[in-house]
């Protein structure tokens, strides 16, 4: 990755051919942490971990785009007592809108402000031109697993001084609304998806009254996507249970499409929602015996969901002339 983004003052380590694989040992990938100047971890975040505790173990900084999580926040004690940084939180959300939201709050203060609502969006967008050209009118830049997995999350915000809980799944997809605020919401078709926990930012932000949420009227935190993205998306996870496998002789999309019945007509579906179904699967290649269902990594066995993420995945790729 740094020799292709021409970082020639990164040098990568050139890891043992083992350790990209599932059978390398811990006490292989430690011997590196060990021999490096710090750790970028862009696993799964249930994976961050054990390289976390490696990193501690080797005084080795680490650094994740990843929400911290329990196993994270536990491991800060030792990780301060041993001196190492563990930087979490460090890409675009959470990350950037973290920086940004509290360099302005930083600029109201200096002028005597006092925040009773604040409300911080944002995405990672497909530039327009691409977006209009792009089934969901999204491009993945990041693991279509880990988006999934993102979208099981409940979410909590402060609304009208009430606190309001919305569930993950469905729930969550069903709670997205236009959002047409400001010059940006004037010049594009958005809407915003409730982002996780906001009132854990409250303190963090400096919000509310002696660490509570007292004087706050609003607090919310909210995922930017083009419009339709989470009908399509809710519609797509109805599609793909975890628990279903793909039989082993099924080797094309248009064979898994048969034997998941995806064309079939749904309880509940009108006529239009049949059509941006079928549409949209046929527009992600889901319909064609020339597309062939690949299985992720090394597993032989594949669940219905891991195939459907694979193929998002090598469809909704940027190119390298994308934005």
């Amino acid at each position: 990755l740094c020799r292709q983004l021409g970082r020639a003052n990164v040098l990568p380590h050139e890891a043992d051919a083992d350790l990209a694989s599932p059978s390398a040992s811990a006490a292989a990938v430690s011997e590196l942490i060990g021999r490096s100047d710090a750790v970028l971890s862009l696993l799964p975040a249930r994976m961050h971990a054990p390289v976390a505790r490696a990193c501690v173990a080797q005084g080795t900084p680490l650094v994740t785009a990843s929400y911290v999580d329990d196993c994270m926040r536990e491991l800060s004690p030792a990780a301060a007592a041993a001196g190492v940084p563990i930087l979490v939180e460090m890409g675009l959300d959470p990350g950037l809108d973290h920086i940004s939201a509290c360099e302005l709050l930083a600029r109201v203060r200096a002028r005597g402000g006092l925040v009773r609502e604040f409300r911080s969006v944002c995405g990672g967008l497909p530039s327009a031109e691409v977006a209009a050209r792009t089934p969901l009118a999204y491009k993945f830049s990041w693991s279509p697993q880990g988006v999934f997995s993102a979208l099981e999350q409940p979410a909590a915000f402060l609304r009208d001084g009430k606190c309001e809980l919305v569930g993950g799944g469905d729930a969550l997809l069903a709670s997205a609304r236009p959002y047409a605020v400001g010059r940006l919401g004037n010049c594009y078709r958005l809407e915003v998806i409730p982002n996780r926990d906001a009132l854990l930012y409250a303190p963090l932000y400096g919000l509310g009254v002696a660490g509570g949420l007292g004087g706050l009227r609003a607090l919310f935190r909210g995922t930017l996507r083009y419009e339709g993205f989470a009908a399509q998306m809710a519609m797509l996870r109805s599609l793909m249970s975890a628990s279903a496998t793909v039989p082993g002789g099924v080797r094309s999309w248009a064979e898994l499409a048969r034997h998941l019945r995806l064309l079939d007509a749904r309880r509940g579906e009108g006529e239009a929602a049949t059509r941006v179904r079928k549409e949209l699967l046929r527009e992600l290649g889901a319909l064609s015996p020339a597309e062939k269902v690949r299985a992720p990594g090394t597993r032989t066995q594949l669940s219905v969901r891991d195939a459907f993420c694979a193929l998002l995945a090598r469809q909704l790729a940027y190119a390298e002339d994308e934005r």
